[in-house]
Protein backbone atom coordinates (compact mmCIF):
# COMPACT_ATOMS: atom_id res chain seq x y z
CA UNK A 1 0.00 0.00 0.00
CA UNK A 2 0.89 3.45 -0.60
CA UNK A 3 1.21 5.76 2.15
CA UNK A 4 -1.02 9.18 2.13
CA UNK A 5 1.95 11.50 2.19
CA UNK A 6 3.33 9.48 -0.99
CA UNK A 7 0.40 11.18 -2.95
CA UNK A 8 2.12 14.33 -3.42
CA UNK A 9 5.26 12.89 -4.39
CA UNK A 10 3.44 10.47 -7.55
CA UNK A 11 1.24 13.81 -8.73
CA UNK A 12 4.70 15.61 -8.97
CA UNK A 13 6.00 12.92 -10.51
CA UNK A 14 3.54 11.50 -13.31
CA UNK A 15 3.50 15.70 -13.90
CA UNK A 16 7.21 15.41 -14.58
CA UNK A 17 6.98 12.81 -16.71
CA UNK A 18 4.22 14.19 -18.73
CA UNK A 19 1.60 11.53 -17.37
CA UNK A 20 -1.45 13.36 -15.94
CA UNK A 21 -3.47 14.44 -18.76
CA UNK A 22 -3.18 18.10 -20.72
CA UNK A 23 -5.21 17.97 -23.04
CA UNK A 24 -8.43 16.64 -24.57
CA UNK A 25 -8.22 15.07 -27.78
CA UNK A 26 -11.76 13.31 -28.42
CA UNK A 27 -12.41 10.04 -29.22
CA UNK A 28 -9.12 7.71 -29.91
CA UNK A 29 -9.23 6.34 -33.62
CA UNK A 30 -9.62 2.48 -31.97
CA UNK A 31 -11.25 3.07 -28.92
CA UNK A 32 -13.59 5.09 -26.63
CA UNK A 33 -11.56 6.15 -23.99
CA UNK A 34 -10.50 10.12 -24.09
CA UNK A 35 -7.20 10.88 -24.96
CA UNK A 36 -4.08 12.77 -23.77
CA UNK A 37 -0.92 13.42 -23.86
CA UNK A 38 2.18 11.38 -23.29
CA UNK A 39 5.67 11.37 -23.82
CA UNK A 40 7.36 8.33 -24.93
CA UNK A 41 10.75 7.41 -24.42
CA UNK A 42 12.01 8.84 -28.00
CA UNK A 43 10.46 12.23 -26.30
CA UNK A 44 7.79 12.56 -29.03
CA UNK A 45 4.36 13.59 -27.88
CA UNK A 46 1.90 11.41 -28.36
CA UNK A 47 -2.20 11.22 -27.71
CA UNK A 48 -2.52 8.19 -26.11
CA UNK A 49 -5.85 6.74 -24.08
CA UNK A 50 -6.01 7.95 -20.42
CA UNK A 51 -7.08 4.26 -20.06
CA UNK A 52 -5.90 1.45 -22.02
CA UNK A 53 -8.33 -1.55 -22.72
CA UNK A 54 -6.88 -3.14 -25.32
CA UNK A 55 -2.52 -3.22 -25.33
CA UNK A 56 -0.74 -4.78 -27.93
CA UNK A 57 2.68 -5.26 -26.92
CA UNK A 58 6.09 -5.62 -29.38
CA UNK A 59 8.79 -5.64 -26.81
CA UNK A 60 8.81 -9.40 -25.03
CA UNK A 61 10.15 -7.42 -21.70
CA UNK A 62 7.27 -4.84 -21.93
CA UNK A 63 4.81 -7.64 -21.92
CA UNK A 64 6.70 -8.44 -18.90
CA UNK A 65 6.02 -5.32 -16.96
CA UNK A 66 2.40 -4.91 -18.29
CA UNK A 67 1.87 -8.12 -16.59
CA UNK A 68 3.62 -7.31 -13.44
CA UNK A 69 1.57 -4.12 -13.12
CA UNK A 70 -1.38 -6.18 -12.85
CA UNK A 71 -2.84 -5.74 -16.75
CA UNK A 72 -1.85 -8.89 -18.06
CA UNK A 73 -5.79 -9.17 -18.98
CA UNK A 74 -5.59 -5.70 -21.14
CA UNK A 75 -3.00 -7.72 -23.49
CA UNK A 76 -4.62 -8.20 -27.01
CA UNK A 77 -1.74 -9.49 -28.54
CA UNK A 78 2.28 -9.16 -27.82
CA UNK A 79 5.19 -9.67 -29.96
CA UNK A 80 5.98 -13.75 -28.52
CA UNK A 81 7.93 -14.14 -25.13
CA UNK A 82 10.06 -16.85 -26.96
CA UNK A 83 11.40 -19.43 -24.85
CA UNK A 84 10.93 -17.57 -21.64
CA UNK A 85 8.87 -20.43 -19.66
CA UNK A 86 9.68 -18.36 -16.27
CA UNK A 87 7.30 -15.90 -17.44
CA UNK A 88 4.81 -18.73 -18.18
CA UNK A 89 5.02 -20.31 -14.98
CA UNK A 90 4.35 -17.19 -12.66
CA UNK A 91 1.50 -16.36 -14.99
CA UNK A 92 -0.19 -19.13 -17.10
CA UNK A 93 -2.35 -17.06 -19.30
CA UNK A 94 0.15 -15.68 -21.26
CA UNK A 95 0.43 -18.85 -23.25
CA UNK A 96 -2.99 -18.14 -24.61
CA UNK A 97 -2.22 -14.42 -25.65
CA UNK A 98 -1.82 -14.74 -29.71
CA UNK A 99 1.27 -13.00 -30.96
CA UNK A 100 1.31 -10.60 -33.62
CA UNK A 101 4.38 -10.93 -35.35
CA UNK A 102 6.84 -13.22 -37.18
CA UNK A 103 9.47 -13.59 -34.55
CA UNK A 104 10.48 -11.80 -31.63
CA UNK A 105 12.86 -9.01 -30.82
CA UNK A 106 14.53 -6.00 -32.34
CA UNK A 107 14.03 -8.09 -35.73
CA UNK A 108 9.95 -8.49 -35.55
CA UNK A 109 8.13 -7.70 -38.81
CA UNK A 110 4.42 -7.09 -37.85
CA UNK A 111 1.54 -8.32 -39.28
CA UNK A 112 -0.23 -4.67 -39.70
CA UNK A 113 -3.41 -6.14 -41.36
CA UNK A 114 -4.29 -8.07 -38.12
CA UNK A 115 -2.81 -5.67 -35.86
CA UNK A 116 -5.69 -2.85 -37.38
CA UNK A 117 -8.47 -5.87 -36.84
CA UNK A 118 -7.40 -6.01 -33.22
CA UNK A 119 -8.21 -2.42 -32.80
CA UNK A 120 -5.91 -1.70 -29.94
CA UNK A 121 -5.95 1.51 -27.53
CA UNK A 122 -2.56 1.56 -27.71
CA UNK A 123 0.40 -0.25 -28.83
CA UNK A 124 4.11 0.04 -27.18
CA UNK A 125 7.14 -0.61 -29.88
CA UNK A 126 10.41 -1.29 -30.40
CA UNK A 127 11.68 2.09 -31.03
CA UNK A 128 10.60 5.21 -32.89
CA UNK A 129 10.60 3.72 -36.66
CA UNK A 130 8.00 0.71 -35.30
CA UNK A 131 6.33 3.62 -33.33
CA UNK A 132 5.96 6.37 -36.44
CA UNK A 133 4.56 3.25 -39.28
CA UNK A 134 2.11 2.13 -36.61
CA UNK A 135 1.13 5.87 -36.23
CA UNK A 136 0.57 5.83 -39.55
CA UNK A 137 -2.26 3.53 -39.38
CA UNK A 138 -3.90 5.70 -36.67
CA UNK A 139 -2.71 3.89 -34.02
CA UNK A 140 -1.27 5.42 -30.87
CA UNK A 141 1.95 3.91 -30.56
CA UNK A 142 4.66 4.03 -27.87
CA UNK A 143 8.35 3.86 -28.11
CA UNK A 144 9.07 1.98 -25.27
CA UNK A 145 12.63 0.93 -25.73
CA UNK A 146 14.56 1.12 -22.67
CA UNK A 147 18.21 1.86 -22.71
CA UNK A 148 19.23 2.58 -18.85
CA UNK A 149 17.53 2.47 -15.37
CA UNK A 150 15.99 5.76 -15.97
CA UNK A 151 14.24 4.82 -18.68
CA UNK A 152 13.26 2.04 -17.20
CA UNK A 153 11.69 3.81 -14.33
CA UNK A 154 9.72 6.48 -16.63
CA UNK A 155 8.05 3.49 -18.83
CA UNK A 156 7.25 1.68 -15.83
CA UNK A 157 5.11 4.90 -15.09
CA UNK A 158 3.50 4.93 -18.26
CA UNK A 159 2.41 1.50 -18.52
CA UNK A 160 0.92 1.70 -14.62
CA UNK A 161 -0.79 5.06 -15.34
CA UNK A 162 -2.27 3.53 -18.89
CA UNK A 163 -3.82 0.42 -16.96
CA UNK A 164 -5.32 1.92 -14.12
CA UNK A 165 -5.01 3.86 -10.93
CA UNK A 166 -3.87 0.66 -9.06
CA UNK A 167 -1.57 -0.44 -11.55
CA UNK A 168 0.24 3.42 -11.17
CA UNK A 169 0.26 2.72 -7.27
CA UNK A 170 2.17 -0.64 -8.18
CA UNK A 171 4.43 1.38 -10.74
CA UNK A 172 5.23 3.61 -8.36
CA UNK A 173 6.42 0.74 -5.44
CA UNK A 174 8.18 -0.96 -7.85
CA UNK A 175 10.18 2.22 -8.82
CA UNK A 176 10.91 2.65 -5.28
CA UNK A 177 12.19 -0.71 -5.27
CA UNK A 178 14.75 -0.12 -7.81
CA UNK A 179 16.00 3.10 -6.46
CA UNK A 180 16.54 1.35 -2.89
CA UNK A 181 18.58 -1.44 -4.32
CA UNK A 182 20.36 1.23 -6.62
CA UNK A 183 21.33 3.15 -3.46
CA UNK A 184 22.31 0.12 -1.54
CA UNK A 185 24.83 -1.10 -3.67
CA UNK A 186 25.58 2.53 -5.32
CA UNK A 187 26.38 4.08 -1.60
CA UNK A 188 29.82 1.44 -1.89
CA UNK A 189 30.56 1.38 -5.21
CA UNK A 190 30.54 4.63 -6.29
CA UNK A 191 33.30 5.52 -3.71
CA UNK A 192 35.56 2.53 -5.89
CA UNK A 193 38.50 3.59 -7.13
CA UNK A 194 39.02 1.96 -10.62
CA UNK A 195 42.06 0.06 -9.34
CA UNK A 196 39.54 -2.04 -7.35
CA UNK A 197 36.41 -2.22 -9.86
CA UNK A 198 37.03 -5.80 -11.99
CA UNK A 199 36.97 -5.73 -15.66
CA UNK A 200 34.07 -6.91 -16.88
CA UNK A 201 33.03 -8.36 -20.50
CA UNK A 202 29.96 -8.94 -20.99
CA UNK A 203 28.29 -11.80 -23.91
CA UNK A 204 24.91 -10.99 -25.28
CA UNK A 205 23.54 -14.53 -27.10
CA UNK A 206 24.89 -16.98 -29.07
CA UNK A 207 27.46 -14.96 -30.52
CA UNK A 208 30.57 -14.44 -27.92
CA UNK A 209 31.37 -11.17 -29.61
CA UNK A 210 28.13 -9.50 -29.46
CA UNK A 211 27.99 -7.03 -26.62
CA UNK A 212 26.58 -3.91 -24.88
CA UNK A 213 27.95 -0.25 -24.90
CA UNK A 214 27.72 3.10 -22.99
CA UNK A 215 24.13 4.38 -23.10
CA UNK A 216 22.66 0.85 -22.43
CA UNK A 217 21.20 -0.80 -19.12
CA UNK A 218 23.94 -3.36 -19.28
CA UNK A 219 26.62 -0.31 -19.14
CA UNK A 220 24.49 1.05 -16.12
CA UNK A 221 24.26 -1.62 -13.72
CA UNK A 222 28.05 -3.04 -14.69
CA UNK A 223 29.34 0.61 -13.26
CA UNK A 224 26.40 0.79 -10.68
CA UNK A 225 27.55 -2.56 -9.29
CA UNK A 226 31.01 -1.73 -9.07
CA UNK A 227 32.81 -3.22 -12.16
CA UNK A 228 34.28 -1.39 -15.49
CA UNK A 229 33.00 -2.23 -19.10
CA UNK A 230 35.62 -3.43 -21.19
CA UNK A 231 33.95 -1.60 -24.27
CA UNK A 232 34.50 1.49 -23.00
CA UNK A 233 37.91 0.82 -22.95
CA UNK A 234 38.14 -0.15 -26.66
CA UNK A 235 38.33 2.30 -29.22
CA UNK A 236 36.94 5.18 -27.13
CA UNK A 237 34.30 2.84 -26.42
CA UNK A 238 30.84 3.27 -28.41
CA UNK A 239 27.06 3.52 -27.78
CA UNK A 240 24.56 0.67 -27.68
CA UNK A 241 25.26 -2.58 -29.34
CA UNK A 242 28.78 -3.47 -29.79
CA UNK A 243 30.96 -6.65 -31.57
CA UNK A 244 34.56 -6.66 -30.60
CA UNK A 245 36.97 -8.61 -32.34
CA UNK A 246 38.73 -12.08 -30.46
CA UNK A 247 42.36 -9.81 -30.51
CA UNK A 248 40.30 -6.98 -28.36
CA UNK A 249 39.33 -9.01 -26.15
CA UNK A 250 41.78 -10.67 -25.29
CA UNK A 251 44.08 -7.81 -25.06
CA UNK A 252 41.59 -6.21 -22.28
CA UNK A 253 41.74 -9.38 -21.06
CA UNK A 254 38.61 -9.33 -18.09
CA UNK A 255 38.69 -10.76 -14.80
CA UNK A 256 35.13 -11.13 -15.03
CA UNK A 257 32.46 -12.59 -18.22
CA UNK A 258 29.14 -12.97 -18.05
CA UNK A 259 27.17 -14.43 -20.63
CA UNK A 260 23.23 -12.90 -21.31
CA UNK A 261 20.42 -13.25 -23.49
CA UNK A 262 18.94 -16.64 -24.66
CA UNK A 263 21.71 -18.64 -26.06
CA UNK A 264 23.92 -18.34 -23.25
CA UNK A 265 24.66 -21.93 -22.44
CA UNK A 266 25.77 -22.48 -26.16
CA UNK A 267 27.78 -19.24 -25.66
CA UNK A 268 29.35 -20.75 -22.19
CA UNK A 269 30.65 -23.56 -24.32
CA UNK A 270 32.09 -21.66 -26.66
CA UNK A 271 34.25 -20.06 -24.52
CA UNK A 272 35.15 -22.82 -21.78
CA UNK A 273 36.35 -24.95 -25.14
CA UNK A 274 37.89 -22.57 -27.28
CA UNK A 275 41.60 -22.23 -26.90
CA UNK A 276 41.48 -18.64 -28.13
CA UNK A 277 40.05 -17.85 -24.99
CA UNK A 278 41.84 -20.34 -22.30
CA UNK A 279 44.57 -17.69 -21.65
CA UNK A 280 42.21 -14.46 -20.57
CA UNK A 281 41.90 -14.43 -17.32
CA UNK A 282 38.01 -14.70 -16.11
CA UNK A 283 38.66 -18.09 -17.82
CA UNK A 284 41.51 -19.30 -16.15
CA UNK A 285 40.11 -18.18 -12.74
CA UNK A 286 37.03 -19.78 -13.51
CA UNK A 287 34.80 -16.59 -13.43
CA UNK A 288 32.55 -17.10 -16.51
CA UNK A 289 28.82 -16.87 -15.36
CA UNK A 290 25.45 -17.27 -16.98
CA UNK A 291 23.53 -13.87 -16.19
CA UNK A 292 20.22 -14.53 -14.34
CA UNK A 293 16.88 -14.84 -15.61
CA UNK A 294 13.10 -15.07 -14.73
CA UNK A 295 9.85 -14.03 -15.87
CA UNK A 296 12.60 -12.23 -17.90
CA UNK A 297 16.74 -11.90 -18.41
CA UNK A 298 17.49 -10.03 -15.19
CA UNK A 299 20.50 -7.75 -17.40
CA UNK A 300 18.20 -6.39 -19.93
CA UNK A 301 15.13 -4.18 -19.82
CA UNK A 302 12.28 -5.90 -17.92
CA UNK A 303 11.22 -5.39 -14.04
CA UNK A 304 13.72 -7.71 -12.55
CA UNK A 305 16.28 -5.45 -13.72
CA UNK A 306 15.97 -4.52 -9.97
CA UNK A 307 17.67 -7.77 -8.85
CA UNK A 308 20.45 -7.44 -11.43
CA UNK A 309 22.43 -4.45 -9.60
CA UNK A 310 22.58 -6.69 -6.17
CA UNK A 311 23.29 -10.05 -7.74
CA UNK A 312 26.17 -8.11 -9.76
CA UNK A 313 27.44 -6.16 -7.48
CA UNK A 314 27.70 -9.45 -4.81
CA UNK A 315 29.43 -11.58 -7.87
CA UNK A 316 31.86 -8.49 -8.33
CA UNK A 317 32.05 -7.62 -4.51
CA UNK A 318 31.53 -10.57 -2.02
CA UNK A 319 33.58 -8.97 -0.08
CA UNK A 320 31.72 -5.74 0.47
CA UNK A 321 28.23 -7.19 -0.05
CA UNK A 322 28.20 -10.28 2.10
CA UNK A 323 24.72 -8.74 3.77
CA UNK A 324 23.05 -9.48 0.29
CA UNK A 325 21.41 -13.11 0.14
CA UNK A 326 19.98 -12.91 -3.90
CA UNK A 327 17.84 -16.21 -2.88
CA UNK A 328 16.13 -14.18 -0.03
CA UNK A 329 16.05 -11.05 -2.34
CA UNK A 330 14.58 -12.69 -5.23
CA UNK A 331 11.99 -14.40 -3.11
CA UNK A 332 10.87 -11.56 -1.55
CA UNK A 333 10.71 -9.58 -5.02
CA UNK A 334 8.45 -12.02 -6.23
CA UNK A 335 6.02 -12.39 -3.80
CA UNK A 336 5.76 -8.30 -3.82
CA UNK A 337 5.38 -7.77 -7.87
CA UNK A 338 3.67 -11.27 -8.58
CA UNK A 339 1.94 -12.52 -5.44
CA UNK A 340 4.06 -15.96 -6.15
CA UNK A 341 5.66 -17.67 -3.62
CA UNK A 342 9.18 -19.17 -5.30
CA UNK A 343 10.41 -22.67 -4.41
CA UNK A 344 13.80 -22.99 -4.01
CA UNK A 345 14.45 -24.75 -7.12
CA UNK A 346 12.70 -22.31 -9.13
CA UNK A 347 15.53 -19.45 -7.54
CA UNK A 348 17.95 -21.91 -8.34
CA UNK A 349 16.90 -22.27 -12.19
CA UNK A 350 16.69 -17.84 -12.35
CA UNK A 351 20.58 -18.06 -10.58
CA UNK A 352 21.66 -20.83 -13.43
CA UNK A 353 21.17 -18.59 -16.21
CA UNK A 354 18.76 -21.37 -17.68
CA UNK A 355 15.87 -19.78 -19.38
CA UNK A 356 14.37 -23.43 -20.74
CA UNK A 357 11.90 -24.12 -17.69
CA UNK A 358 10.27 -27.13 -17.65
CA UNK A 359 6.85 -27.05 -19.01
CA UNK A 360 4.17 -26.10 -17.02
CA UNK A 361 2.00 -28.82 -15.95
CA UNK A 362 -1.62 -28.51 -14.01
CA UNK A 363 0.26 -29.21 -10.94
CA UNK A 364 1.79 -25.26 -11.19
CA UNK A 365 1.07 -22.95 -8.32
CA UNK A 366 -0.21 -19.22 -9.12
CA UNK A 367 -1.49 -16.64 -7.30
CA UNK A 368 -3.81 -13.89 -8.73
Amino acid sequence: MIRKRSVAALIACCLSLGLLPIAEAGANTYGKNNTHIVQDLSGMDVAAPQKAERIVSLIPAVTQIVIALGGGDRLAAISGYGNMKGLEVIYPPIARIPSITKMSGIDSRVNFEELMTLRPDVVFCMGRGQSAQIEALGIPALDMLVNNYDQLKKAVLIIGEMIGPGSLKKSVEYNAILDRNLARVRTVTDRMPLSDRPKVYYVWGADVLSTSGANTLVDDWIRYSGGVNIVGRVNGGGSGSAHLSIEQIVKENPDIIIIGGVNNAASMRTIQSNPVWSGIKAVKNHRVYSNPSGVFPWDRLGTDSTLQVLWAAKLFHPDKFKDISIENETKAYYKKLYNYALTDGEVQLMLQGNQHWPDLSPAVKHSK
